[in-house]
Order: structure tokens, then sequence, then C-alpha cells
């Protein structure tokens, strides 16, 4: 025994040596090849960010445009049914109130076009010197103030370019400083055009401050030194981790003789290259991404670059961190990898016995409501025939039909009562096995001869077919589970066929027979091919009450085929027929 021991112990320590020594290599490959695999792994997250920084950034300048778009529907309405110029005024100021990311919400129209009144509103200092319907509201440090726009504005980039394109537009970046007001405002305009068909009416617009995106662009860390950088669709830097870089020119800066990146720009594509920074002087990798500013026609960028060296750095801290924890936790991935094992093996059987007593449940909860139907129905035909037979003066001929419908009650009652008995035997293992010699075509034909008037009934034929021989066959086997078996798959046709024949024959073999029940009834589906034999189920739970039963009857069959160490298996075709075959060996008494 201490020899067994000894011999035993230096193989489990070989065992987890080699063990430990392989995952050592392992985890030392992974970690040299990681460094290949890293600076993919940083372009790839490059991608993603700028991504989810040009989708913010793109709801950021959409919603302005959507504003905008509502203030013209508005406005043709009010327009349309005389409403009044405070109705537009409110309509500015709360949606300052309502979006804090607005600066300014402004509204220009051509003169005399939206109430024909300018007259009557010269020298009210809220619209320009001739009255026109022209209102500016903005906002500065939380103050609401407004602007009194000047006749020169009409031709500015704001209100020019819309005019001239009738088209909504997204300005390039500008310095602007209200009519009145000493603060000068780094920002851009989503310009609507007001249109009648073709007619042109004016505009609305929204102000977005450009400095309060370039400090959310500038507070996203990015690496060590890694920035997102906004590009205008003609090039302009709107912001950058460089203050000084803002409005210039980045087709200026980045000259390439192909001109992908302008092209990549003006046409509002992902673009991504590794180069020297023109503007931080490292080795980056740089990744473009469009922003879609809605029916405007023109296109943003976000721009993002990463220091390759400093994708790089993260790839070694990642293999010396990973080498540091395999040092301190070999012993804990062994333990953890033979509990992961063991866990699994665990729960698999946890789920299976779950799946099994959930699925138990649910058909037993099935069989019993299906139960309690099918024992009223003839129960009541007995009780409601015995009524009338004794509480009423029937004919002859009535008589005579009460007492066939109560006998078929009785049967049916009696034939349900059986199911569940010898169901309960099954489960319980209290069945016994009583073996003898038997005919096996007089016991066929014993089984088949109740079935005979409810077959004519049904307009079926029943066709038997045995083997020509010149003395009967005698089978050795439990006769009592022969016929039960026998009788089940006959009820089980004739339930199911309602037009054709039924077929019931053998074929025999060496060491055993094979019985079979064909029927040219409504079939299996392949879905329920596998459920077909498990108890309280049928073809479709649906056909339950259709075609009545328990749904117990196929599957105390092959209990009981299994028992007198047999098989059982069919073959169908849904909607043409089914035909189940059961073999029975010799058993000896």
């Amino acid at each position: 025994m201490n020899h067994i021991s000894g011999s035993y112990k230096p193989k489990v320590a070989l065992i987890v040596t080699v063990f430990t020594a392989l995952v050592f290599l392992l985890l030392f490959f992974i970690g040299i090849n990681h460094r290949k695999y890293a600076y993919e792994d940083s372009k790839l997250l490059a991608k993603e960010m700028s991504r989810k920084a040009a989708i913010e950034t793109e709801l950021y300048l959409s919603s302005a445009l959507m504003t905008a778009r509502t203030f013209e529907q508005k406005a043709q309405i009010i327009r349309k049914y005389g409403g009044s110029r405070v109705e537009i005024i409110e309509m500015l100021k709360v949606s300052l109130i309502q979006n804090p990311n607005f600066l300014g919400a402004w509204t220009m129209w051509e003169p005399n076009t939206f109430d024909n009144n300018d007259k009557k509103f010269i020298g009210d200092t809220l619209y320009d010197l001739n009255g026109t319907m022209s209102v500016t509201f903005f906002k500065d440090q939380n103050c609401f103030l407004y602007e009194r726009n000047e006749t020169t504005d009409y031709q500015e980039d704001f209100y020019a370019i819309p005019k001239n394109s009738r088209q909504e537009v997204i300005l390039d970046p500008f310095y602007y400083q209200y009519h009145g007001h000493s603060r000068i405002f780094y920002e851009t305009s989503a310009v609507v055009p007001i249109l009648i068909d073709t007619a042109f009416l004016g505009v609305f617009g929204i102000d977005i401050n450009l400095e309060t995106m370039t400090q959310k662009l500038n507070d996203i860390k990015l690496y060590g030194s890694g920035y997102f950088s906004l590009i205008s669709n003609n090039g302009v830097i709107v912001s950058h981790k460089d203050t000084s870089q803002i409005n210039k020119n980045i087709f200026s800066i980045i000259k390439e003789t192909d001109s992908t990146i302008y092209k990549t720009i003006k046409n509002g594509q992902e673009y991504a290259t590794e180069t020297n920074s023109e503007f931080t002087g490292k080795d980056v990798f740089r990744f473009f991404y469009p922003i879609n500013l809605g029916n405007s026609g023109t296109h943003w960028s976000m721009m993002v670059e990463i220091p390759i060296q400093e994708a790089a750095t993260r790839s070694k801290q990642l293999f010396n961190l990973a080498i540091g924890t395999f040092i301190v936790g070999i012993l804990l991935i062994i333990y953890l990898i033979y509990n992961i094992f063991d866990q699994r093996r665990y729960e698999k059987t946890i789920l299976a016995a779950k799946f099994k007593a959930e699925e138990s449940d649910r058909f037993k909860s099935a069989f019993l409501n299906n139960i309690s139907h099918e024992i009223r129905t003839p129960l009541n035909g007995i009780l409601g025939f015995v009524e009338l037979l004794t509480e009423s003066e029937p004919t002859q001929e009535q008589i005579k039909k009460y007492k066939n419908i109560i006998d078929s009650s009785s049967k049916q009652l009696l034939f349900i009562i059986t199911n569940v008995l010898e169901l309960s035997k099954i489960q319980a293992k209290m069945i016994e096995r009583v073996i003898g010699d038997f005919d096996i075509e007089s016991a066929i034909l014993a089984i088949i001869e109740p079935y005979k008037s409810e077959i004519h009934k049904k307009g079926l034929k029943i066709v038997t077919k045995f083997p020509d021989r010149k003395h009967k066959l005698s089978f050795c086997s439990d006769i009592d589970k022969f016929k039960a078996v026998l009788n089940y798959l006959l009820n089980n046709a004739v339930k199911f066929t309602l037009s054709g024949f039924i077929e019931i024959g053998y074929h025999e073999y060496k060491d055993s027979i094979q019985f079979y029940v064909k029927d040219t009834g409504i079939g299996i589906s392949p879905a329920n091919a596998k459920i077909i034999f498990k108890f309280f189920t049928q073809e479709d739970q649906s056909q339950t009450r259709h075609f009545g039963g328990l749904g117990v009857g196929l599957s105390i069959a092959k209990a009981l085929v299994e028992f007198l160490e047999g098989s059982i298996r069919f073959e169908s075709t849904q909607g043409k027929g089914t035909t189940f075959f059961f073999t029975l060996p010799y058993l000896k008494q």
C-alpha cells in the first residue's frame, strides 16, 4: 500500500509540474503575440470611440436642425391662420429654455411676408429699423438676451446661403458678436429655409456654441495624449486639443499628393492610416469618421490621432501584468479549472433534473385536466341514460338504444380506468411477467374483434397479413401484455384514421417476431416524433379534445414492450398514415 501511495505522489507532482510549465509557456506565448495585436486593438478602440464621439456630435447638431424644422412648420401654421409675432417670439424663447445646448434661436423673414405689417413695428427695438420680422434671442451665462438685427444681416451667409440654395444648412464655424453686446462667441448655425412651394419667405436658425462642444471632446481621454478633432465639410478645424489650430483649414496643413483626406472629408467617408502627425510630430494612427448633418447635403468628420508608442506601452504593461498574475496565481488557476469542470457537471445535472421535473409537471397537469374530461364524458352518458330508463316510459326501441349507449360508455370508462391503473403499475414498477406459449394469430384476431363495429361504422377496412404456414405459430411471451400492446396500437390507429384501412401483421425471425399496425390516418409530424412515446402526450395537444384519449396509450405500449425485452418504433408521413413496429423475443417460461 505504501509503495502504491509513494509512486502515485510523484506522478501527480510530475503532472502538476508539466501542466504548470505548459500554462506558463502558453501565457508567455500569448503575451509575446499580444504585442502584434495590441496595436490593432488600439485602432479598433480608436474607431469605436471616434464613432461614439461622432454619433454624439451628430445628435448635438441634428437636434438643432430638427428644432429649426419644427419652427418652420409651426410658423407656417401660425402665418396661415393669422397668428401674431408674439407666438413666434415665445416659440424661440421656450426652445432656449428647454435645450441647454443651444446658444441662440432666431428667425429672419423677407419684408412683409409674415403679416404684411412691417410698418406697424417700425421703431420697435425688437426688430430692425424697417420693422421686418427678424428676431434673435441668445443666452450668455444663464441670462436670456436679444439682438436687434440690422438690414445688412440679410447679406450674411447665414441668410444668403439657404436663400440661394433653398436647402437647410450647417454653416462653417465662425466668430460672432451679437449686435449691442461685447462678448464674441465661436459658433455655428443650423439654418432651415421657410418655403411655400418654391417661394422663399425667410429662415429659422439655431446657434450652437462650439466652445462647449470642443471642451466636451477634449475631456475624453484616449491613451496618454490621443485626442479628437472635429472637422467641417470645407476642412475648417472646429475643435482641437491645440487651441491654436482651431479655425485653421486642415487642407492647408495636411498636404497629400493623392488627396485621399480631401476626398474623405468632402465625401463623408471613413478612413484609417498610419502617419507622422503634422500637429504633434509623433507617429500616429489617424482615423476619420463621418458625421451626417440631416438633409443639408454636407458632412463633417471626426478625426482621431493616437501615438503609436503609447499604444505599444499599453501592450507591454498588459504583458508584464499577465506574467505577474500567472506567478502569483498558478495554484489558484489549477483550483479554478478543477472547480469549473465540476461546477459545469453539477449544473448540467441540476438543469437536466429541473427540465425533467418541469416537463413531468406539465405533462401531469395536462393528463389530470384531460382525465377529468375523459371520465366525465362516459359517466355523464351512463347517468343520463340510466335516468331516462328509470324516470320515463321509453319504447322498446329507445330502451335498446339507451342500453347500447350505457354499454358503450361503460366500456369507455373501463378502458380509461384500465389505462390509469396500468400506468400506475408501470410507474410503481409493480408489473410482473407471466410467460407461456400462445397462438399469435388467435390472439391478434381476439384483439381485432371488439373494434369491428367501430371500424365498420367509420367506413374503414381492417386487413390482416399473416405468413403462409401449415401449422399455427406458437409464441412464448406474456400473452396479456402482448394483447395490451396490440390493443393500444390498434386503438390509436382506429382513433386517428378517418378513411382508408388499418393493417395488422407480423414477420418471423430466428429469435424474435416483429409485429406491425399500419394505418392511413393523420400521421405524426417530425417535430413531435421525439415526444410521441412520452407519458401524457398526444401528437398535438389540441387533438386531445378533438380525438379524445389520455395521451398515455403509446407510452404504456412502449413500457410493456421494453418490459418484455423488446423494442418499438414507428414510420410516419404526416397526412398519409403511420406504421408502428414492435419486436418481441422468444422468452423462456
